[in-house]
């Protein structure tokens, strides 16, 4: 089902609001945020499942054991990689200012912060008031630049992007029976999406053949120090294989459909020849 929106000046405005923060040069003293939320069923397995063994797939049953639900912010500053995804009991106002106290407390140096996100009624200055009071929480309202996205223009949050890596990354296809151990594997996923050091050696280890230079940045001494321990290890070239493999991914529909020849051409006419597709 899709809803269709109306694209009046308000939508446009908000539209071009949020365009015009993402096209922003990236800047220490303005970061940009994203956030959104995603709900999680929370599944137990009534049998236990059967590992897979030399000549047997792996093997579940079909009967779960529903454990309720729980709530996922998506939080995320794209430019900087920096990620803030956490689970919580619920998408309450209360649970909404827990988080963005946790943004606002990691930048205390930036002048302001950008936040982009949806038009969910917990989204506002009363949720941070009501949980920390007047004082403290309007001072962190005061520190943010609220850039909201059109009605039904939700697709415009980059934290949507942040959710679906989550979902196929840490979520995938297992059942997750207690907010206890969703938490559990965010935290262990948001630690290794915001690692740097393979990432760092993957390029390092690639000079030869591309001619890369990695660029160490930190913003403090203790980050500056853990991105130098890249300099006492290495990786196995069975590693460089394996990072490899996950650089060289599928993007799927719709990008596979309209790179298709024939669309192509009803799309670009002659000049689709001309075309150089990119992935």
């Amino acid at each position: 089902m899709w809803c269709v929106a109306e694209l009046d000046e308000k939508y446009i405005e908000r539209m071009e609001d949020v365009l015009a923060v993402y096209e922003k040069p990236y800047n220490p003293a303005e970061p940009v945020v994203c956030l959104d939320e995603k709900p999680v069923s929370l599944h137990a397995e009534v049998r236990p499942p059967r590992p897979a063994a030399p000549g047997h797939i792996a093997k579940r049953d079909n009967e779960y054991k529903r454990c309720g639900t729980a709530n996922v912010f998506g939080v995320v500053e794209p430019k900087a990689g920096k990620h803030f995804t956490c689970a919580t009991p619920n998408r309450s106002a209360a649970e909404f200012a827990k988080v963005v106290r946790r943004v606002v407390h990691s930048y205390p140096l930036a002048q302001t912060i950008h936040m982009v996100w949806d038009n969910l009624n917990i989204h506002c200055r009363k949720s941070l008031t009501d949980r920390y009071g007047e004082s403290k929480g309007g001072e962190m309202w005061s520190r943010l630049t609220v850039h909201p996205t059109p009605k039904h223009g939700s697709w415009l949050d980059q934290a949507e992007i942040e959710l679906s890596l989550y979902s196929r990354q840490c979520l995938g296809a297992r059942r997750i029976p207690d907010l206890k151990t969703l938490q559990r594997e965010t935290r262990s996923w948001k630690r290794r999406v915001n690692r740097a050091q393979v990432t760092i050696n993957w390029v390092r280890q690639q000079q030869e053949q591309a001619q890369i230079i990695p660029i160490l940045s930190a913003r403090s001494v203790q980050q500056l120090e853990d991105n130098l321990g890249v300099l006492d290890s290495s990786l196995s070239s069975n590693h460089l294989e394996e990072i490899a493999g996950f650089t060289d991914f599928k993007l799927g529909y719709p990008r596979d459909f309209l790179y298709e020849p024939n669309v192509l051409k009803l799309v670009h006419g002659k000049t689709s020849p001309k075309l150089e597709l990119h992935r």
